[in-house]
């Protein structure tokens, strides 16, 4: 995967003020080792870029720039804290626990599991919010984003998602979903699907 030109982002942000870019090039079926690989490769790209890496929620208000997220923990079996603690330490605001399909933290919209989230996820947003690193249910099952709601004690988000009353698709919110998100104080962000 390939991570969008840094030189037209930096362009672009120099244009439109203030404004982010979220940078995000998972597909769900890394291992712990390659997701570790591809945000320090992400994080090299921007540090030798004249694009500014947003760290804090206090950045989004005063600067332009990109900020880190995960989508699908799909490398995360074990050693929570661990992993937690990495994403932290790489600036990752917003991490979501699956894609598409189901692996031992959740299931995705597209998932055959019989599960929603698992005691090892409901962990990983425990460890996240101790760390302040937002939620992302995008991709989520209906199973799972009910269970990562009864879980989660902080602003809920999704990231990339659309109503399901408009456009029929499983990775798509509920209206109930959509206003359980806003009681959170979170947000949503758009798609093309």
């Amino acid at each position: 995967n390939q991570l969008p030109n840094l030189k037209e982002i930096s362009k672009s942000l120099a244009v439109n003020s203030p404004q982010y870019i979220q940078i995000y090039y998972f597909d769900g079926s890394q291992t712990l080792e390659q997701m570790k690989e591809m945000m320090d490769h992400a994080l090299e790209m921007i540090e030798n870029s004249d694009v500014e890496l947003l760290k804090t929620a206090e950045d989004f208000k005063t600067k332009n720039g990109v900020f880190m997220t995960v989508e699908g923990m799909c490398g995360v079996k074990d050693n929570p804290e661990q992993w937690v603690q990495f994403m932290k330490d790489h600036h990752v605001l917003i991490a979501s626990l699956c894609w598409n399909e189901a692996n031992a933290l959740a299931k995705g919209a597209k998932g055959a599991a019989d599960y929603g989230l698992t005691d090892l996820g409901r962990e990983v947003i425990a460890l996240m919010e101790e760390k302040n690193i937002l939620l992302d249910v995008s991709h989520a099952s209906d199973d799972a984003f009910y269970d990562m709601m009864k879980v989660a004690t902080k602003p809920v988000f999704a990231t990339h998602s659309n109503a399901r009353a408009l456009c029929n698709a499983p990775r798509n919110l509920k209206d109930d979903q959509i206003d359980m998100i806003g009681k959170t104080g979170g947000l949503i962000g758009m798609n093309g699907f």
